[in-house]
This record gives C-alpha cells, structure tokens and sequence, in this order.
C-alpha cells in the first residue's frame, strides 16, 4: 500500500513546491523590472527566493523532487489481472510493482500540472504510460525502490536476454554472462533441444515464419554450436544498460535454474572461463 510518507514524492509536497517556485518566479520578475532586493532575511522564504539557482534546486528538491526528461526513475506499476479462487471464481485484482523506467517527455497538458510520460525498462513502448504530478508518490528517485543490479553484473551471471530476431517478436530467453568488460557483455542462450519448451518454439516458429531455430535468432557471434544436445548462441559487446537485457523474474515467470557445471563446460568450450 503506498503512502504519503515523507519518504516518497508525493503531490503535497509537489504543490508546496510549486507554490515555492512561484514566489520565486515572481521575486525574479520585479528584479527585472527594477524592483529592490530584500533588505533582510525574515523567513525560509525569503532564503529560497534570494539564493543563487544552483542552492535554490537543492532546498526545492528537497520539499519535492521533480523528474526531467531523460532521468531514470522508479515507477510504481498498477496493473489489472484475472485471479481464479478455489471455487474457479474468477475476478480482477489489482496488482503492484516497482519497476526501473526513465522519463521520455515532460508536459504540462494542464495549467501548471506537468504530466510526465513513462517508459519502463525492457518493456515494449506499447506499455509507456502518462503520469501527472498529482500522482508523483508513483514515481521516485532511481533505486529508491528497485535495485541498482547492473553494476554488479559479473562472469556467471544469470538474467533475461531479449533474443534479437528477423521478425519483431519480444522473445525472452535466460542469458549467460561470460564476460563483462568495460560495460560492454559477451553472454550466452542455450536452447536444449531435448526441453518441451525449445521443441513447442521450433514447432511455433517453423508454423508462422517457416524458418529454422538458426535462422529465427540474429545477430549471434558464433557459428550455432551444439553441445550436449543444446544450440549454443553467443552473443557479444551487448551494452550493460541496453533494455536488452532485464532482471531475472521480469518478464520469464518460471525460476531460472543454474547449472554451474553445465555452464562452464560451454562457456569453456566458447573459449571463456
């Protein structure tokens, strides 16, 4: 449940803000226009409309933090989905997460209401939404709600992949990291030929696209190799902070197994390890 809390941005704070930013604004102006400076300082106000802009952001983010275009965010995600009971009664239940996402635009479609349009990290543009400032608590600083993870990718990594393909299909897989160099990542997708789920694929992509597993996947570095009844792709110099790749539990729903010696044996085999 969110709250109000002093923690969180919340559209309070933004209108004590916006209130700030307004006499602010308006001691500017009569400057201008030749209006006299403040001969005292009575009140917190009159510090905040008197100080230089670079100490005036700081006392203002600090009553209400306001997102630019470009920044990267946390976005409080509400989403509808069907809940059977045990009785198969089904109904619609509001679900909630925080997810990583950044500010593509900035607007004020209102009268001093900015409106921030979101897009969330490794998702589709189709799932970018529109928030208003009157619903700020939704969005916070980066990693004040999600975890700052990218950083701390390391060789053996598990997370999810989006496989590029010739066909605009958002396909997710598990990726291996083997290699991370100056933010730039070599990892790998198995596809374990013997797997139900690599053999209902083969069966889906040969159906609607009338190709092979090797000519669906695109981009990979390597001849496709088979190891252990597995087709191999590597893939390389994939950017740290692509939408690329994603946390794990993000978009795959089942609990992604290691297999440490399996993986090794490969990424041996690649040339890694």
């Amino acid at each position: 449940m969110i709250s109000t809390t002093d923690g969180l941005n919340n559209y309070e704070k933004f209108k004590n803000r916006l209130s700030l930013d307004c006499i602010r604004s308006k001691y500017s102006l009569n400057l201008l226009e030749g209006g006299k400076k403040l001969d005292s300082i009575n009140s917190a106000v009159d510090i905040a409309v008197s100080v230089p802009e670079g100490v005036y952001n700081i006392i203002a983010n600090f009553l209400a933090w306001l997102p630019r275009k470009g920044d990267r965010v946390d976005v409080l995600d509400i989403f509808p989905t069907m809940e059977v009971g045990l009785v198969s009664v089904r109904r619609i239940v509001q679900n909630k997460v925080w997810r990583p996402a950044r500010v593509v635009e900035v607007t004020k479609p209102f009268n001093n209401l900015q409106a921030f349009k979101i897009h969330y990290e490794s998702w589709g543009s189709r799932y970018d939404t529109i928030l208003t400032a009157v619903k700020l608590d939704r969005i916070q600083p980066a990693f004040k709600k999600t975890p700052n993870w990218r950083p701390s990718i390391k060789r053996g990594y598990h997370l999810e992949f989006l496989v590029p393909n010739n066909f605009g299909e958002r396909y997710w897989r598990v990726g291996v990291i083997l290699k991370n160099e100056l933010g730039k990542l070599d990892l790998m997708t198995v596809e374990g030929l013997d797997s139900p789920y690599t053999k209902k694929r083969i069966r889906h992509i040969k159906s609607k696209f009338n190709v092979t597993l090797d000519e669906y996947y695109t981009g990979y570095s390597n001849s496709s190799t088979l190891i252990n009844v597995s087709k191999v792709y590597l893939f390389k110099n994939i950017d740290i902070n692509s939408e690329m790749i994603a946390l794990r539990g993000t978009h795959l729903k089942k609990k992604i197994k290691e297999d440490k010696d399996c993986v090794n044996k490969i990424a041996r085999r690649l040339g890694y390890f």
